[in-house]
């Protein structure tokens, strides 16, 4: 199947917030987890924003991402990135991306 579940996607509709987070593994796929791909983050400018993102891949549950929902976003409790799409389009295919905050210069 192409659609991955949340294990314990009752508890981020809950408003209830972990500062450990709730564990990203999957009911779709048991014993597998949303995890991040790499260590060292990619590094965008646009404009004069900035900002750095990670590949989120699906492997074992001993590696998975911990996390809440703040009511709009899904975000990672140990650093706070937030889940993206890249390419901002929700479709089959486009990967998942954990971002930084945009990084704005003052001035």
């Amino acid at each position: 199947s192409n659609k991955i579940n949340l294990k314990y996607g009752e508890v981020f509709n809950s408003n209830v917030t972990d500062p450990k987070g709730t564990s990203f593994e999957l009911s779709s796929h048991p014993g597998y987890a949303l995890v991040r791909l790499n260590d060292k983050p990619m590094h965008t400018n646009s404009g004069a924003m900035k900002w750095k993102s990670y590949f989120v891949s699906v492997a074992l549950k001993d590696s998975a991402l911990r996390g809440n929902y703040d009511g709009q976003v899904l975000r990672t409790a140990t650093d706070d990135l937030m889940f993206s799409i890249a390419g901002g389009a929700i479709t089959l295919g486009m990967p998942i991306l954990l971002r930084s905050s945009f990084e704005v210069p003052d001035g």
